[in-house]
């Protein structure tokens, strides 16, 4: 009987980590394009007060590439005419070698 007891148990363990561990491919975010992680970026700012709302029928103007430090960074350009000072009329987005989030200013820096 104890051996019987023990064999279940040994069963039950080996099979408890694949019943414990669901595919991880599941909950993943999508990855995202560049253009849709800044405008996503720009509605989070809007949210947080530090835009206007109009930014977020801002229109993409470019998207490049550059280097800072050695590391590489994707810059998009946006345009939002409605807004009333010219110089903040164009807001410069960053993102990093992966397509995340580093900053967003008017000025490019």
């Amino acid at each position: 009987m104890r051996f019987t007891s023990m064999v279940i148990g040994a069963l039950f363990l080996s099979a408890s980590p694949v019943l414990a561990h669901p595919d991880h491919d599941i909950n993943e975010e999508p990855d995202l394009t560049p253009e849709q992680t800044a405008r996503a970026s720009i509605v989070r700012l809007i949210t947080q007060a530090k835009l206007p709302a109009t930014w977020t029928k801002a229109e993409l103007v470019s998207s490049k590439q550059r280097t800072v430090k050695g590391l590489r960074q994707t810059v998009l350009t946006f345009r939002n005419p409605t807004e009333k000072v010219a110089a903040r009329q164009t807001l410069f987005v960053l993102l990093d070698n992966k397509y995340q989030f580093l900053s967003a200013d008017h000025v490019l820096k």
